[in-house]
C-alpha cells in the first residue's frame, strides 16, 4: 500500500506564460494535508490566482473528504500593495477549500497608509502565549508573533483590515477556524511594525 505525502512544500518559480499548468502538478498531490506554497517574486498575481483555484477544486474530493487541513501561502512580491492584493486573491478562492482549517499568509511586509491601526497602550508579556491555548467564539485579534529584525515598540496592534478579511473568509470557508498574518520583513518607515496577526475561533459543531 503507497504511504501518501502529508505535508508538501512547493516552490513555485514558473508562470502560465513560461508553461506551468498547475492542474499538472497538483493532480498527484491529492491527499495531502497540509500544504506550504512559496510563490517566487517573478510569479505574477493572475498565477498565483489560477494556481491556488486549482490547489482548491483538487485537494479535496466532491465531499470535502481527504481535504487539505492546513494551507500557508507565501508570496516573495516586494510592491507596496503586496499583501493586499494576495487577501483579494484568497478572497476569490477560499470558498473552493472545503475542509480547510488553517490558513497562513505571508508576505514581506503591509503597509499601514491604507488603514491607520488601532493601538492599544498595553505593553507585551515577556512570553507571548501560545495561539492554541487561546480560543473565542469568533476571529479576534488573539496574537502578535514575535517580531524579526529590530526591536519595535511594544504594543498590540489591532489590525482591522486582516479582522476585516478573517470573518469573510470563514463565513466563505465555514471550517477555517485558525488564520495567521505574518509580515516577514521590517518597514523601517512605520511608527509601529506589523509582525503579525492571529485569529482563532471554536472550530463549528458537528
Amino acid at each position: 500500500m503507497t504511504r501518501r505525502m502529508r505535508h508538501l512544500t512547493l516552490d513555485v518559480h514558473e508562470t502560465l506564460y513560461t508553461g506551468l499548468r498547475p492542474s499538472t502538478v497538483l493532480r498527484a498531490l491529492q491527499g495531502v494535508r497540509e500544504m506550504h506554497i512559496i510563490f517566487g517574486h517573478e510569479v505574477d498575481k493572475r498565477t498565483v490566482e489560477k494556481f491556488l483555484g486549482a490547489a482548491g477544486g483538487m485537494l479535496a474530493k466532491e465531499d470535502g473528504t481527504e481535504a487539505l487541513e492546513s494551507l500557508e501561502i507565501e508570496v516573495m512580491w516586494v510592491d507596496d500593495g503586496a499583501a493586499e492584493t494576495l487577501y483579494g486573491i484568497v478572497t476569490s478562492i477560499i470558498s473552493r477549500f472545503r475542509g480547510l482549517q488553517k490558513l497562513k499568509l505571508t508576505s514581506p511586509y503591509r503597509t499601514i497608509d491604507a488603514q491607520a491601526p488601532i493601538t492599544l497602550s498595553i505593553p507585551l508579556p515577556a512570553a507571548l502565549p501560545s495561539p492554541a491555548s487561546t480560543v473565542s467564539s469568533s476571529p479576534s485579534l488573539l496574537y502578535v508573533s514575535t517580531p524579526r529584525g529590530p526591536t519595535v515598540k511594544k504594543e498590540f496592534v489591532a489590525c482591522g483590515t486582516e479582522k476585516s478579511y478573517a470573518r469573510t473568509w470563514t463565513k466563505q470557508c465555514p471550517s477555517l477556524c485558525d488564520i495567521q498574518f505574518d509580515f516577514s520583513a521590517s518597514t523601517s518607515d512605520a511608527d509601529i511594525e506589523l509582525c503579525g496577526v492571529w485569529f482563532r475561533r471554536k472550530a463549528p459543531s458537528v
